[in-house]
């Protein structure tokens, strides 16, 4: 081998490692965003049943018929979930964002846990 190859393999294997821990830190920001999103989420979640809650108190004015008899009613006690909704839906895609770019670099990652063991 020529010292021309074997630069040019050092170059490369340099890239491949770059490129690998870029894509160990887009997963990671992308891991971190998800598990806020989520927290968020439950907040909003626990928020929204103190709301539906409240608005249930006030509008069956302890008849709970008044709330089968107007539908709209109904869309009003759903409506504080919508954001919960939403932020789990972004947790969610930010998970498989990480997954996937983590994905082309798995089985490098096993194999060297394999070594270290």
């Amino acid at each position: 081998m020529s010292g021309l190859e074997e630069t040019e393999k050092a170059e490369n294997a340099q890239q491949a490692a770059n490129l690998e821990h870029k894509a160990r830190e887009y997963a990671r920001e992308k891991l971190v965003r998800s598990g806020l999103y989520k927290g968020v989420a439950g907040a909003f979640v626990v928020a929204a049943i103190f709301i539906v809650f409240f608005l249930y108190q006030i509008v069956s004015d302890g008849k709970p018929m008044n709330i089968i008899e107007r539908p709209f009613v109904i869309v009003l006690l759903l409506l504080p979930f919508v954001p919960a909704y939403f932020l789990a839906m972004l947790s969610k895609k930010s998970r498989r964002d990480a997954m996937k770019a983590l994905e082309p670099h798995y089985d490098k990652m096993v194999q060297r846990l394999r070594d270290e063991d």
